[in-house]
């Protein structure tokens, strides 16, 4: 039997810093990759990293997140977890030694690297819609916590690589990187140790409550195929009543369908400049490593602050609306920043206007995205509330996958304005 709390239990500070980490825990790996791109532009030249890894991640994460949402049984929660930060943790130890130990920009590593990368965006995709489908059970202040540590991921790896950079010389790119992907693989570790205590707290079995009863009702119905017949028929009035009130994929967007499309097009404009346009920017003439780091470390404190920025407002979808639709005007004003710096002037000018794009595209994606995902939840009964954190990731995954094809298409754009 279920152990019943009858009081909700307090949220703790605790609680918060323990979401806080799992939602570094989830984008880990990606902002992990995306901080060590000149390793990867070092040894995948050719391989163009800022524009092809970020396409495949996302090409494999979209297309399990979509079978993760139709085929609601297909993981059990705490398995997706569990098997995502394993995987992950191999992946970070993986991917570089299989791209230092074969030739550079060879045929070979190209394939191998871009196989490891689509692997990558499978586990990704578990630990993104898992994490959502998770906090979507507990109060809004823990999904808020969730989506802060989801930004504090990217702050986290580019503190890490500064102190990297800082400690071991810049020209040993080989074990700058290894030392870097070997520290966030233990973050992972530290993440899934405490993932698997906090599945043993009172304050876990409260909320998870609902996710339990699912289990409980599942195995009650095996269990009725040898009762009697009036027990078979009272059985099917309750298996048919469950059906009635189940929600697929479809009707689930039909509830969540504007904000739904509203959390896609965030990331439509998010990955359509960031990483590939982004990093080409310049910030007062930077050595090359510090540069991108740079520009990688102020988009995540300001995603950040963006996502926390909304902790005390009240979320409604006309808000919601200004706040991702405004965004289409960044678009231009980051390809003209490109431009102007193309067109060498003054680089102080230029390096304020890139400070400007950084805050507007990073501020509006974590306001943006707080508010879709604290919405979301209190459009649907208790037992759907992860089911709609987990749609509410699906259609961002769709839209960051979205973006990154139209990468393509920003970095022809750049050739021609270069």
């Amino acid at each position: 039997m279920i152990e019943e709390t009858k009081n909700e239990p307090e949220t703790t500070f605790g609680n918060k810093l323990i979401f806080l980490l799992f939602g570094i825990g989830a984008l880990l790996t990606y902002n992990a990759f995306l901080t060590e791109l000149p390793f990867f532009n070092k040894y995948l030249t050719d391989f163009v990293p800022g524009k092809t890894i970020p396409f495949l991640n996302f090409t494999l994460n979209i297309t399990f997140q979509l079978l993760i949402i139709c085929k609601k049984d297909l993981f059990e929660l705490k398995k997706q977890l569990f098997i995502g930060l394993i995987s992950s943790i191999i992946l970070l130890i993986l991917i570089p030694l299989m791209v230092t130990s074969l030739p550079e920009n060879s045929i070979q590593n190209m394939i191998v690297t871009s196989i490891l990368i689509l692997i990558m965006g499978f586990i990704n995709a578990l630990l993104t819609s898992g994490f959502y489908a998770l906090a979507s059970f507990f109060p809004t202040e823990i999904i808020v916590s969730l989506n802060t540590g989801m930004a504090v991921a990217g702050i986290l790896m580019n503190v890490i690589q500064y102190i990297v950079l800082i400690s071991i010389d810049n020209t040993k790119i080989d074990i700058i990187a290894l030392t870097f992907f070997s520290i966030s693989g233990f973050i992972l570790l530290l993440c899934l140790i405490i993932l698997i205590f906090q599945f043993k707290t009172i304050y876990f079995k409260f909320y998870l409550k609902p996710l339990d009863k699912t289990v409980i009702e599942d195995n009650s119905e095996k269990l009725t195929s040898g009762a009697s017949d009036s027990e078979k028929i009272t059985s099917d009035k309750d298996s048919t009543k469950k059906q009635n009130i189940e929600m697929g994929f479809y009707e689930m967007f039909k509830v969540l369908r504007a904000i739904d499309l509203l959390g896609m097009y965030i990331y439509i404009v998010t990955a359509s400049l960031y990483p590939n346009l982004m990093i080409n920017l310049n910030l007062f003439n930077m050595e090359n490593s510090y540069n991108i780091n740079t520009i990688l470390l102020l988009i995540n404190i300001c995603d950040t602050i963006g996502r926390y920025m909304v902790v005390k407002v009240n979320p409604t979808k006309i808000l919601t609306s200004i706040v991702i639709l405004s965004r289409t005007i960044i678009i231009g004003t980051c390809f003209l920043n490109f431009y102007l710096q193309k067109q060498d002037v003054n680089i102080n000018s230029t390096s304020i206007f890139v400070l400007f794009n950084i805050i507007a595209l990073a501020i509006t994606n974590g306001v943006g995205t707080s508010l879709c995902f604290r919405i979301a939840p209190t459009l649907v009964e208790d037992e759907y509330k992860g089911q709609a954190g987990a749609s509410i990731s699906f259609f961002a995954t769709l839209g960051t996958f979205l973006g990154t094809i139209l990468a393509f298409l920003t970095d022809y754009i750049m050739g021609l304005l270069s």
